[in-house]
């Protein structure tokens, strides 16, 4: 059957006015699926800061899709409901996990909180047929039964969504011009040098795993330092030199607070260049000795000022070593703190 025929074109028509019957509800399906897959991702630990986007499907991508895929499977006849009941994507949610492995992760909770009816694994297909490539997790997927009989869903019940769960690598590749990757016809060379950048971006996704887990066994090295210095400080430990981890680890066992590495960093240099002999040792005992006077001091003052744990530890080294850790404060803050002190002794 051809595209431009009758039927088709009067398909088309009939698709146009169905479209703009559906399209408040399908905007509506949009952000209450990406609120609620918000909400079930939201601070999971196992999870490092997942990306969620969203978006309706435009009638003509629509259209479009339904020719590519699926119009020469209709040589007899052809009627609305075969292009509305093929298009499974008209709303897309788009998981962007920053590490491949989560990918698994993230596809179990969906799979909890919603009725899976399809699902393409694109890496298993790629493994199958020993390629490289856009690898990732689509689900389509409609309410469980449970929500469905919720009334603020009662109107999206039975329309499907698709979502896609990607790492933040696969997404990258996703991302490139469609023309080289996806053209039908490549020349030897063109075909080679997309498969040994799609090698590199496999690679690179395995190599953000391989470092994440580094982080997170130097941290664990980092926790197991900082509580055998707190329990004995004359540890005949070699090295109390203190690295950005071990610095910004001290930081989230003491504080209840988020800390943006880069601040945390920039901290820890400006500390270097009070003392370029600084070790946790002397961290340790500066928090020990001068985190209760501290605290008393943002509490009688909490009123006129902004003590956020970076200005805290600030404020304890000053009243550790005023010499040393003089510029670390305004001339403003230094003398408001001294004044507090003077008070107290």
């Amino acid at each position: 059957m051809e595209k431009n025929a009758p039927e088709w074109e009067k398909v088309k028509t009939d698709f146009k006015e169905w479209y703009f019957e559906n399209e408040q509800k399908f905007q509506l399906m949009k952000d209450m699926y990406q609120s609620l897959i918000t909400s079930l991702l939201f601070d999971r630990n196992e999870i490092s800061n997942p990306q969620i986007e969203s978006r309706v499907k435009d009638r003509k991508s629509a259209i479009e899709k339904f020719e590519r895929k699926y119009l020469s499977n209709y040589t007899n006849s052809i009627i609305l409901k075969d292009v509305t009941s093929k298009i499974t994507d008209f709303v897309g949610i788009r998981i962007i996990c920053s590490y491949e492995d989560e990918i698994h992760i993230v596809e179990e909770i969906i799979k909890k909180n919603f009725t899976v009816i399809d699902k393409t694994d694109k890496t298993r297909d790629l493994v199958e047929k020993q390629k490289f490539g856009y690898k990732g997790v689509h689900l389509d997927v409609v309410l469980s039964d449970d929500r469905k009989k919720l009334d603020e869903y009662k109107k999206i019940s039975s329309q499907s969504v698709e979502i896609q769960i990607r790492s933040l690598i696969q997404h990258a590749w996703s991302s490139l011009d469609h023309k080289i990757i996806y053209k039908k016809e490549k020349s030897p060379e063109i075909q080679r040098a997309i498969e040994r950048l799609a090698a590199l971006f496999e690679i690179a996704d395995s190599e953000f795993i391989r470092l994440r887990d580094e982080t997170i066994k130097q941290e664990k090295i980092s926790e197991d330092r900082i509580k055998a210095i707190e329990k004995d400080k004359t540890n005949s430990e070699k090295s109390t030199t203190l690295d950005f981890i071990t610095f910004n680890k001290f930081l989230s066992m003491k504080f209840k607070y988020n800390f943006y590495e880069y601040r945390t960093n920039s901290m820890l240099d400006e500390i270097y260049r009070c003392n370029p002999e600084f070790d946790l040792i002397q961290l340790t005992e500066s928090y020990d000795t001068e985190h209760e006077k501290v605290e008393k001091y943002k509490k009688d003052n909490e009123k006129i000022l902004s003590m956020n744990p970076y200005t805290m530890l600030r404020h304890m080294l000053y009243a550790f070593d005023q010499e040393k850790y003089n510029i670390l404060l305004t001339e403003i803050q230094r003398k408001n703190f001294d004044d507090f002190i003077n008070q107290i002794t």
